[in-house]
């Protein structure tokens, strides 16, 4: 099932990415002139994503909260003002998730949750600073709701460091949707073909609780760096 969806949303984001650089192979002379008067882009392009992520919550009865390994691809497409600022809509497979740890008696517990998503945020980016001539580069400040969907839900149990159950399916236990917020800041370059390449750091914070029956209320939050590449659409 994990295969599937990942070939599912890889083959996706290679068009995605396919498609923005037929478009920039495709720019003529007399689009790239008209591009300089252009006050409002529409934009597309791919993303991808690497960093950390946990569970947040309570740290009660000696429980901890580590971090696991979160990556997200997928699609962006974007509105905005040529310099000024863009409005970006973004389709993404998300992996994340977390470690439960806790010691009774001497013995150690760890539970880890890998969260398979459909993540969609709408983001609001504004930029703040140019750095060069030309705006070649320049600083912006990123924020906005995200929507999840799970598509499934997987846990892995060790007992001092022995795994006792791998691979248990916890979907059944968990909510199936997700909504939070986004904030962070980047920095964009220009590319060839009047293309541009965005690199950001972002901040997500999940506000439902993801535990479907429990008094104990667990929620996403990850810490990511990213790349996002997108061109003019034509």
């Amino acid at each position: 099932m994990t295969s599937y969806y990942m070939r599912i949303l890889l083959l996706l984001t290679v068009l995605g990415f396919g498609t923005t650089m037929v478009f920039a192979q495709n720019e003529t002379v007399e689009n790239r002139v008209k591009d300089k008067h252009r006050i409002n882009t529409v934009y597309i392009g791919g993303r991808l994503s690497s960093g950390l992520s946990n569970l947040k919550g309570p740290k009660t009865a000696g429980l901890k909260h580590k971090y696991n390994i979160s990556t997200s691809l997928g699609l962006v497409f974007g509105y905005g003002h040529k310099k000024k600022y863009l409005v970006l809509g973004e389709i993404l497979y998300n992996v994340c998730g977390g470690r439960e740890l806790t010691t009774i008696k001497d013995v150690e517990y760890s539970d880890q949750f890998v969260l398979h998503y459909i993540n969609v945020p709408i983001l609001y980016r504004r930029n703040i600073v140019d750095f060069a001539k030309g705006d070649f580069c320049s600083m912006f400040l990123i924020g906005g709701p995200y929507f999840s969907q799970m598509l499934f839900a997987r846990s892995k149990l060790t007992i001092d460091e022995a795994i006792f159950v791998r691979g248990k399916d916890v979907k059944s236990k968990l909510n199936g949707t997700d909504v939070g917020l986004v904030g962070g800041f980047g920095f964009e370059f220009q590319g060839e073909h009047d293309g541009k390449i965005f690199i950001d750091f972002r901040f997500t914070y999940g506000l439902t609780n993801i535990l479907k029956e429990s008094t104990t209320k667990l929620h996403n939050s990850s810490i990511l760096g990213s790349i996002t590449y997108v061109v003019p659409w034509r």
